[in-house]
């Protein structure tokens, strides 16, 4: 491995790091706003844009 591989292979291992550190991160906000009851309240509007937002099925064409 050239020094540039390893270079670059160091800089993606440290990019994965931060990026499951902030992923741990976002799940144990998940996990503490659960535990609390929190509920997000949405406005008309958001509620709105929401609801038009078709289902995943829709979107891969497997809606029947």
């Amino acid at each position: 491995m050239t020094k540039t591989q390893a270079d670059r292979q160091h800089q993606m291992t440290a990019r994965l790091r931060r990026e499951l550190d902030v992923a741990n991160g976002l799940r144990r906000l998940n996990e503490y706003r659960d535990a609390a009851g929190w509920k997000q309240d949405r406005t008309a509007g958001q509620k709105e844009m929401l609801a038009s937002i078709p289902p995943i099925t829709a979107l891969m064409g497997m809606e029947g």
